[in-house]
């Protein structure tokens, strides 16, 4: 019993933590998507983070077989 609650207040904290950094980065999305919809339409923003991403992920999964 005793086990048990102290797993469902670590499982709170825990969720707090990374809902946290969820919201952070939600909100650099945010400010990089609205910044971008002042000289694109929104869909076209979108497309270009994603490529952009995708971009840097392939850099850095090329990065890391190189090495």
């Amino acid at each position: 019993m005793i086990i048990a609650i102290n797993f469902e207040k670590l499982e709170k904290s825990i969720g707090a933590f990374f809902g946290k950094i969820g919201k952070f980065f939600v909100h650099i999305f945010d400010v990089i998507i609205s910044a971008f919809d002042k000289f694109f339409p929104h869909e076209i923003s979108i497309m270009i983070l994603i490529v952009v991403a995708a971009f840097i992920i392939l850099y850095i999964f090329t990065q890391k077989i190189n090495k």
